[in-house]
């Protein structure tokens, strides 16, 4: 944003000053319209001010670029993080089971650890289950349920993202879309 805060409000090369100086310009001819040199006042100080808001406009594509691409690269980290998750839950259920007294303190602190990632990523609820296991969901919806791991991905609009539910439990085996917006985390914020 700093190098929008210089293009609109920097002194010696703002938006704002641009602006400011044509309608000076303007109200100087308006005094004395007669005065060529003013209405060459003019003409300069509009072509600085398009030269400004041309720099704007590609300023502002620069930053849409930007920002898609860092949400491709959110949302392939997020991808990493939902099977690791689910693992780690898998690991807890095992540790959990007759002859175990409780899963390693080592895998509790991944799940937590796994957990802060993905709130930073994707915002959302964590939720700790009574086995331990971890539940991260986004606009109600779950992104990893104990050792089930869906995937986000991209629409192709770029507006939004799609969750794509893992049905290991299900009769067909399959996948379901769902399309969901984020307004949470990294990826909310790059979306935004």
């Amino acid at each position: 944003t700093n190098s929008v805060d210089s293009l609109v409000a920097d002194k010696s090369a703002g938006l704002n000053t641009a602006i400011g100086d044509f309608f000076n310009a303007v109200g100087a001819y308006a005094a004395d319209p007669t005065n060529k040199s003013m209405a060459g006042a003019i003409t300069g100080t509009a072509n600085t001010v398009a030269q400004r808001m041309t720099g704007m406009s590609s300023l502002v594509t620069q930053i849409q670029s930007d920002a898609r691409k860092a949400l491709v690269d959110t949302v392939a980290q997020v991808n990493t993080l939902l099977p690791a998750l689910a693992s780690v839950n898998q690991k807890i259920v095992n540790g959990n089971s007759p002859g175990n007294s409780a899963p390693s303190a080592d895998l509790l602190d991944e799940r937590d650890r796994l957990l802060a990632k993905l709130q930073q990523l994707v915002g959302g609820q964590s939720l700790i289950n009574a086995d331990g296991t971890a539940t991260q969901l986004v606009a109600g919806q779950p992104l990893v349920e104990r050792s089930i791991a869906n995937k986000v991905s991209i629409n192709a609009d770029q507006q939004s993202v799609a969750l794509t539910f893992n049905l290991q439990n299900g009769p067909s085996k399959g996948v379901l879309t769902s399309v969901q917006s984020l307004d949470g985390g990294q990826a909310g914020a790059l979306l935004q």
